[in-house]
């Protein structure tokens, strides 16, 4: 997909916005082909604990903890009406819940 701004195509526009905002741009007026300038690129190192944190973020997006049988089950119960509550076990549940914050 091409969008003209003014007459110029996007890739133009980007080429252009490129030029005058990014001084290291490896795009400049050597018809696209990547300058021979010397500039030396930033590296970021993490350290293990980031990373570990990173792989067990990774590990929980990838498992799910989502039934969707038991939703339907539920969603049933309660659209026909035989859906009951455990009061004590919700309350017994709060209780923990709340424990752990104080």
């Amino acid at each position: 997909m091409a969008i003209e701004l003014n007459g110029l195509s996007s890739n133009q526009t980007t080429a252009a916005r490129t030029k005058s905002t990014d001084p290291n741009s490896t795009v400049a007026s050597n018809n696209g082909k990547p300058s021979t300038s010397t500039a030396q690129a930033d590296t970021v190192r993490l350290s293990e604990a980031v990373q570990a944190i990173q792989s067990a973020n990774r590990q929980l997006d990838d498992a799910s903890d989502f039934n969707a049988e038991r939703v339907a089950e539920i969603k049933s119960a309660i659209a026909d009406g035989s859906f009951s509550v455990n009061a004590e076990r919700v309350a017994s549940k709060m209780l923990q819940f709340e424990k752990l914050f104080n």
